[in-house]
């Protein structure tokens, strides 16, 4: 049986010692158990657990204890804070190991085959993306809106896909396939954006959200009456890019890049991700049309600046860090205080507790909402790297609804699982997903009523529309691929 190790992370934070008191303690008691598809490597002293790196942050340890449980460890951990200062405490961390037997292989189910079949069958045109189809209406309707958000999450599904059928011995290229002409799409979004907008052809990473021409564009194969898009009415300037636009096809590229184990396809996503940067990074981070005037929505990118940064590095392995810069109120600035900012465990405890409001950026002096489009960007862009601890971004992640993003970052990680919810948690919601797949009718406390689960996690239980629109469930399928890879993959 292959032999995986896994790792999770445990933290204490004890208050500080008062000028005249004893020095505080705390006890605390954490469980760590392997995934329902790996079975425990018993031995040694401390129930098969490894201690692989543990910082006290200048606290004293009073009592480490590991004990057996079902196919896992209880830790008990106590430390004492014998300072005065900082006066906010301190905090220690303690990373174990467990080796685990698996037991059961990837797969990919009967129900992702359907709901894929499903995908490509009503949603997927030449590359292109749509939100959702609508047969109750005479004559039928699609609509293209996020179509690139769309398009990214697209390439996370396929190329997880090929690491799931390599796992479990099947042939990825059909998948591969699949892959190849959505790049394509991306790059002809790309060539005909200059020119709709005075400027030139040219790959330059200035896109536009989609080009689908209406009820009668060829590409639909006459399957619709009514037809809605970005690229439509060009006079409300719809389908010029916005940062949500660009994260989402980062976040595409990034697995491709990661998982999808294809040299020529990683090769082309890394040339994507550099023209969306460069995109970003020319105009200092507030997206503009060719005539230097600002795209009409979500243009501000200034307080993600150091996020989107760290997520094209993640891609191309370029830093461009010193060669970026932002600009507020006529001064040139470089990366290094947003930087500083998302870096400070603080931002990852306020944000926690501000999930679904306003807060400021100090840096740029903004305002943020954080809606759940604001979170789900964040956390996606926080998942590969390391600027949050795996418990600070579950923390956030698990109050959001967005297991996704905590997968994520468990797989990018190495083999680690998360410590706030299981594998059976996973799979409860990939079963509440009627096997038809999301739509506006489902029940809310399902959670599979909107056009995107993860885009609206903070929303979920809230009443859809009420209207008969189908989704197109991408949200689905990189959930199940991410929950195979976490829990099975090795």
């Amino acid at each position: 049986m292959p032999r995986e190790t896994f790792r999770q992370r445990f933290e204490v934070e004890v208050p500080a010692r008062s000028l005249t008191g004893p020095s505080p303690s705390r006890e605390l008691s954490f469980e760590f158990k392997l995934p329902p598809g790996y079975r425990v490597a018993r031995g040694g002293p401390a129930a098969g657990a490894r201690v692989a790196n543990v910082n006290f942050g200048g606290l004293t340890e009073r009592r480490r204890e590991f004990t057996d449980i079902d196919n896992g460890v209880r830790l008990i951990w106590k430390l004492a804070n014998g300072e005065v200062f900082p006066v906010t405490g301190r905090r220690a961390f303690m990373e174990v190991e467990l080796d685990g037997d698996r037991i059961e292989q990837m797969a990919v189910s009967d129900k992702y085959r359907t709901l894929r079949q499903r995908f490509f069958d009503r949603f997927y045109f030449d590359g292109l993306v749509a939100e959702w189809v609508d047969t109750s209406v005479t004559g039928g309707k699609v609509k293209f809106a996020d179509q690139t958000i769309y398009q990214g999450q697209a390439l996370m599904a396929l190329a997880t896909e090929m690491a799931v059928l390599r796992g479990a011995g099947g042939s990825a290229d059909d998948a591969r396939g699949r892959i190849v002409p959505v790049m394509d799409a991306i790059d002809r979004l790309d060539r005909v954006a200059g020119p709709r907008f005075g400027g030139n052809e040219a790959l330059d990473g200035f896109f536009v959200r989609d080009d689908m021409a209406g009820p009668n564009d060829p590409r639909l194969g006459g399957r619709f009456a009514a037809c809605d898009s970005d690229w439509q009415f060009p006079d409300h300037e719809n389908a010029s890019p916005s940062g949500d636009q660009v994260f989402g096809l980062m976040f595409g590229l990034s697995a491709v890049v990661h998982f999808s184990g294809d040299a020529a396809l990683v090769t082309r996503a890394k040339a994507i991700s550099s023209r969306l940067y460069d995109y970003a990074r020319r105009n200092k981070f507030v997206l503009r049309l060719p005539n230097g005037n600002a795209t009409r929505r979500g243009a501000d990118l200034r307080w993600l600046s150091s996020l989107l940064h760290g997520l094209n590095q993640d891609i191309t392995g370029q830093d461009l860090f010193n060669q970026s810069e932002i600009e507020f109120a006529g001064v040139t600035l470089p990366l290094t205080p947003v930087a500083a900012f998302w870096d400070d465990p603080v931002t990852a405890r306020q944000i926690a507790v501000l999930a679904g409001r306003e807060f400021r950026i100090p840096v740029v002096n903004q305002e943020v909402e954080l809606n759940s489009f604001a979170l789900h960007i964040m956390l996606m862009a926080l998942a590969p790297g390391d600027v949050w601890s795996q418990s600070e971004l579950e923390r956030v992640a698990t109050k959001a609804n967005h297991h996704l993003s905590a997968l994520l970052y468990c797989v990018r990680h190495g083999r680690r699982v998360p410590g706030d919810f299981s594998r059976s948690d996973v799979d409860a919601i990939l079963a509440a997903c009627p096997d038809t797949g999301p739509r506006a009718s489902v029940a809310p406390a399902n959670g599979w009523n909107k056009d995107n689960r993860w885009v609206r996690s903070a929303n979920l239980g809230e009443p859809s529309n009420g209207g008969t629109e189908e989704y197109n469930g991408v949200d689905w399928l990189v959930l199940y691929n991410l929950s195979q890879l976490t829990f099975l993959g090795g």
